[in-house]
């Protein structure tokens, strides 16, 4: 979610949406995530922590385990069994999330008494929102369409939650098409045509309205279609609704906590697209919504709201192109395929490399000590090797990351990323105008760290703050709120612009 929406869109925007946040919350227009990498994992990990990847240890969705001498995937653990569905989406923990979240912190503080749920249409936002100790955290499955569990978290399917899957809201949303809400393009003004030739659409290639998406989820034979729609988040909301309505929140002196975990639209669309704009007007009403179930049950004057996202979607470089804006693309299959040739030529024919996941390449540390090879000498050539690729912004072994790194304003972002257990031996960051292309995958690439933040409620100073804030200043400051000191692992600071004294 681009920070910019919130005025972009306003127009568009009811009174009881975003716009109520801006109106009586506080924002701050300066906030960014100070990660190089940005993605979905390590990102939300970060806001529920307070801390970066370098403590929390989610460097991304999935990274090589040297011990195990394999990937592995932030989530997946085959230990724990789907509760809700009969597919395999519910095998999931936070087992791999090394520090608490701040519902796991308010369990402890409160002796247990606190109560905490996740809502997300996917796993790993549901789960690293939730950390270890939560009530709930529910996901929609692809599979069945319903919200679904792990066992890592319940052993048995809550009344409330059987009650909103059997209204089958999946089924009842694929039978109805996405056209836009108001009546033609003109009402979108802060976007391109409905037909552009710098989208890629739909998996099914479908680029203008309506979307007909009983034929996508016919070609496609899951409910994962849903997702690059807006009803993915009006199944996230009514079934927090559900959770406030049928279950006791917000009804003692102890603080609760419900985490809602909304999609931005997937890839295919850009932020020019009227797509966009009709998925956060759509968006829009559904937090009105909630905000209202929120005050009906226990008064928006006793509840603490903050709106913040991941970070902000970039523009596709082709669009930028055509208006004459450095732009390009990288892709990473390409750069280290050719660092393979590079060290082949350079040190002799061998595997050098382990595995390059994203921007982090992982050296066969047994092989190089074999054949008697210096390490650092393989990495610091290899980095300068990187480095002068176009759209690279820099490459940097492990060791400058692990010996301060985070001193150096440029590197701050890959040493807040840098976990020494996980993360590989040379990472590299992009150009911030640059996108990334991976060879077999659909993967989102943004280098923008900006971040949306609004915070509202009855502690909270009605404006704007231009001060820089980082997302991890977020937990300390919500900690200052409820009258608890901060964790001691959190590194942020307490935003203080925001609170009334």
């Amino acid at each position: 979610m681009r920070p910019d929406y919130l005025q972009r869109y306003s127009y568009n925007f009811g009174d009881e949406g975003f716009n109520r946040l801006l109106r009586d919350g506080a924002q701050g227009i300066n906030s960014h995530m100070r990660i190089y990498n940005q993605n979905i994992s390590a990102a939300t990990a970060s806001i529920f922590t307070g801390t970066y990847p370098n403590k929390h240890g989610i460097i991304n969705s999935e990274w090589y385990n040297r011990l195990k001498a394999k990937k592995v995937d932030a989530i997946i653990d085959k230990e724990y069994q789907t509760v809700g569905s009969d597919s395999e989406e519910g095998q999931c923990s936070a087992t791999n999330l090394l520090i608490p979240t701040i519902g796991d912190e308010l369990k402890l503080i409160t002796n247990n008494r606190s109560k905490v749920y996740s809502f997300a249409t996917d796993a790993s936002s549901a789960i690293l929102s939730a950390g270890h100790s939560a009530d709930g955290a529910f996901w929609l499955d692809n599979e069945s369409g319903k919200m679904i569990s792990s066992s890592y978290y319940v052993d048995k399917f809550p009344f409330w939650a059987l009650h909103f899957n059997s209204l089958k809201l999946s089924q009842k949303y694929i039978d109805k098409e996405w056209d836009m809400l108001y009546l033609s393009n003109s009402n979108y003004e802060s976007s391109v045509k409905d037909y552009s030739e710098f989208e890629s659409g739909m998996p099914n290639g479908d680029k203008v309205f309506p979307y007909n998406l009983k034929r996508l989820y016919s070609e496609v034979k899951d409910y994962s279609v849903l997702k690059n729609t807006p009803w993915a988040n009006s199944i996230i909301t009514e079934c927090a609704k559900t959770l406030i309505d049928k279950v006791a929140i917000g009804d003692d002196e102890y603080p609760d906590i419900i985490n809602v975990n909304y999609n931005s639209l997937k890839s295919g669309f850009g932020p020019q697209s009227v797509e966009m704009e009709d998925f956060y007007i759509r968006l829009d009403k559904d937090i009105a919504s909630i905000l209202k179930s929120v005050d009906d049950k226990v008064g928006l004057e006793n509840t603490l709201v903050v709106l913040t996202s991941n970070c902000a979607a970039a523009y596709p470089s082709e669009y930028k192109e055509s208006l004459r804006l450095a732009s390009g693309t990288v892709k990473p299959d390409n750069i280290v395929a050719l660092l393979k040739s590079y060290l082949n030529l350079t040190y002799g024919q061998s595997d050098w490399i382990k595995v390059a996941v994203d921007q982090e390449i992982y050296f066969d540390h047994e092989l190089i000590e074999k054949k008697n090879v210096d390490l650092s000498d393989m990495l610091h050539k290899s980095s300068v090797f990187i480095s002068q690729f176009e759209g690279v912004n820099i490459a940097v072994p492990s060791s400058v990351l692990l010996e301060g790194g985070a001193s150096n304003k440029q590197l701050e972002p890959m040493a807040n990323s840098f976990n020494f257990k996980r993360s590989g031996d040379i990472a590299f960051s992009i150009d911030p105008t640059w996108e990334i292309s991976y060879k077999d995958s659909q993967k989102q690439y943004t280098s923008d760290d900006r971040i949306s933040f609004i915070m509202m409620g009855s502690r909270i100073k009605k404006g704007t703050y231009s001060r820089k804030v980082e997302a991890i200043d977020i937990i300390p400051t919500i900690f200052f709120l409820m009258g608890y000191h901060q964790p001691a692992y959190c590194e942020g600071s307490i935003i203080n612009e925001a609170i009334k004294q």
